[in-house]
C-alpha cells in the first residue's frame, strides 16, 4: 500500500520487520538517484522481491526525502508502493 506523509525517525527494526524476512525472499533494493542540497537529500529507488508463499515477483518504486541537522536525520517523507496505488 502506498503512503505519503511525514514519519518520525526510529531506531532498530520496524514493527513486524521479522515478518518481512519470512514472507518475502530475494529482496533487492536498487538506488536509482541520490542528490541533495542544503539540509535536504532525496533518494529514488526500486524494491524487488518474491512473495515466499506464492512465488509472485513484485516490484515498486520508492521516493524518500530527508532533512538533516548536522549528521542527524530529523525528518523523512516517503512515497512507496505499487505504481497503480500511486495515482
Amino acid at each position: 500500500m502506498g503512503s505519503l506523509g511525514r514519519s518520525s525517525v526510529r531506531q532498530g527494526p520496524p514493527p513486524g520487520g521479522g515478518s518481512v524476512i519470512t514472507n518475502y525472499v530475494d529482496i533487492h533494493l536498487t538506488l536509482e538517484d541520490f542528490f541533495g542540497e542544503g539540509d535536504k537529500t532525496a533518494a529514488r529507488s526500486t524494491v524487488r522481491f518474491t512473495v515466499a508463499a506464492t512465488g509472485q515477483k513484485v516490484w515498486y518504486p520508492v521516493l524518500n526525502m530527508m532533512r538533516w541537522v548536522g549528521d542527524k536525520l530529523v525528518e523523512r517523507w516517503e512515497l512507496s508502493g505499487p505504481p497503480e496505488e500511486q495515482a
